[in-house]
């Protein structure tokens, strides 16, 4: 069946991290393995969302869109229900009961707490000073809103000027904004994952996005068990139905620059990366609910759940 885009539009900066550890869910073999862990992992993820939030019924996960319309269930809402089979993105790795026995036991999986699985890997989209800034609120198609903030004059404002400042200048290269110089490579040292846990851990009452709260506790996690923390930058872009249109930038730190001059925020020298075009990324796992199951027993499902929902609290 053909899948939908899960995203069209403006597209702000974004910093996709993963937890590395030796797994039998995973291909630790593709790379970037940050990106690859998104793909991989997407579908558990999702299952994950849907079953805190309560939106599992009858071995069905029912997408958020499913809860908008009760009540005016005209022809147009009815087309756009999206679930799929809650035992479809378990398949792949053998069943559900391996994959919550694998995840629950490990210390990568930072959402196990609430059951979750998948919880090694994340994203954190950011509001760029070099860009636009009307953006407040990522809408994906899989139903995340991921909020948009200005990480980058957060972190700098965190950091002071004194020695927590003088430490950090001593363990990552040199940006301005300091932000950008976190995300230089492809991943941290033992002695980086150590400061930065014990500086995200410290500020936890002013992160400022659910985003950055995920990833405080990959990084403190990433430092209690050795964990290696990977991650992969994606500058800002626009997609449409087909294609994601990433935007010229610096090839060392992410910052959009398309001249010949030296980067205005890491100094670097060489050209920039040139507009890039990638596939767009797809609504997997949602399907339509009328191409699964047929209109009739779609509109029954999505139905009952709506009937139901006001009684329901999330597992």
């Amino acid at each position: 069946m053909k899948r939908q885009a899960a995203i069209t539009g403006p597209t702000p900066p974004m910093v996709l991290w993963t937890l590395l550890v030796d797994c039998p869910l995973r291909d630790l073999t593709r790379s970037p393995a940050a990106t690859a862990a998104s793909v991989q992992l997407r579908g558990l993820r999702e299952w994950s969302r849907a079953r805190s939030e309560g939106r599992i019924r009858n071995g069905i996960c029912l997408h958020e869109n499913c809860d908008s319309g009760a009540g005016n269930n005209t022809q147009q809402i009815q087309a756009e229900w999206l679930g799929f089979p809650e035992a479809e993105p378990f398949a792949v790795f053998g069943g559900q009961e391996r994959v919550t026995e694998i995840c629950g036991r490990c210390p990568a999986n930072v959402a196990s707490e609430n059951g979750g699985v998948a919880g090694c890997w994340g994203v954190i989209p950011f509001a760029s000073p070099d860009g636009e800034k009307e953006t407040t609120e990522l809408r994906l198609g899989t139903g995340q809103r991921l909020v948009v903030a200005d990480l980058p004059t957060w972190f700098d404002r965190v950091l002071g000027n004194g020695n927590t400042r003088a430490e950090f200048r001593n363990l990552f290269p040199e940006s301005s904004p300091a932000w950008y110089g976190i995300w230089i490579g492809e991943e941290w040292n033992r002695v980086q994952v150590e400061w930065m846990a014990g500086f995200l851990e410290s500020n936890q009452s002013e992160l400022p996005t659910r985003e950055l709260h995920q990833f405080a506790a990959a990084a403190v996690s990433a430092h209690i068990h050795k964990l290696r923390l990977c991650y992969d930058r994606v500058p800002a872009g626009c997609a449409d139905t087909v294609d994601w249109h990433l935007q010229p930038h610096c090839g060392r730190c992410g910052w959009l620059h398309n001249s010949r001059q030296p980067c205005p925020c890491c100094g670097e020298t060489r050209a920039p990366m040139p507009e890039q075009r990638k596939k767009v990324m797809g609504l997997r796992p949602w399907l339509r609910m009328a191409q699964l199951y047929g209109p009739e027993a779609s509109s029954r499902i999505v139905e009952e759940f709506q009937q139901t929902r006001g009684n329901h609290e999330p597992d």
